[in-house]
């Protein structure tokens, strides 16, 4: 019930179940606090943060990504260093914070200092460093994250495609296209999108184009499939 009204941004009616229940547990904390954040009441979010008897890493995170979303930068930096314990997922939170408020170099460091990292540590700082205008430095990342073992997942591939085009890196863009096909994400919309700026971008009008019409033969063939799936499923 509680996550229908913060779905419906009813916060105070959220809040008035919360306070009647008779036990909370830790999920339903969290749930509030980001509940609050939803609605954009950062004041009540630190309010339950407080009242919380035992913050799990889970709501530590929340709050800082909470911080970020305010452009509240120093809290978030004072929060994780306050952090009990650290996960990747709080780290993952703060490089894409600070990305996200345009404190690249900020990121960068922190990146260097991560104790390890996962793909999703390796997807923020490359779209952090294109989005903020260091596409070179952000396909340097990703060579590096190849050499390191990792496996890009679609939005890795997106955000190296997306620095490849601002970059105009075109031999590198080609090698990332062959990876989209090597690794099945040919008809993954954000990845097709993003091929497509790539070529447009370097010129190279009718490779775009192939792309295009390959996403669309593609796209077609699964709705016939679909289709003809739900036709055996009526009969």
């Amino acid at each position: 019930m509680i996550v229908g009204r913060l779905q419906t941004g009813c916060l105070d009616d959220a809040l008035k179940l919360f306070y009647e229940m008779p036990v909370r547990d830790a999920i339903c904390w969290n749930t509030m606090i980001k509940g609050c954040l939803d609605c954009m009441d950062l004041m009540t979010a630190e309010e339950l943060f407080d009242e919380m008897p035992e913050p799990s890493v889970v709501s530590w995170t929340t709050m800082i990504n909470g911080f970020f979303r305010f452009g509240q930068v120093e809290r978030a930096e004072v929060f994780f260093k306050q952090m009990p314990i650290r996960d990747l997922a709080a780290w993952n939170a703060m490089i894409h914070g600070y990305c996200e408020n345009a404190r690249v170099d900020n990121a960068v460091k922190l990146f260097e200092q991560m104790p390890s990292r996962n793909v999703i540590s390796w997807t923020s700082m490359i779209g952090g460093l294109d989005q903020n205008g260091k596409s070179e430095e952000a396909l340097n990342v990703f060579e590096r994250m190849f050499k390191y073992g990792v496996v890009p997942n679609p939005s890795t591939l997106t955000c190296a495609l997306s620095a490849c085009a601002n970059a105009l890196s075109f031999p590198l863009g080609m090698q990332i296209h062959g990876h989209v096909l090597k690794l099945g994400f040919c008809l993954s919309v954000f990845v097709c999108a993003s091929l497509i700026t790539f070529y447009a971008n370097c010129k190279r009008i009718e490779k775009a184009t192939q792309v295009f019409m390959k996403q669309c033969i593609g796209m077609w063939s699964y709705l016939r499939l679909f289709y003809w799936l739900w036709l055996e499923w009526q009969a």
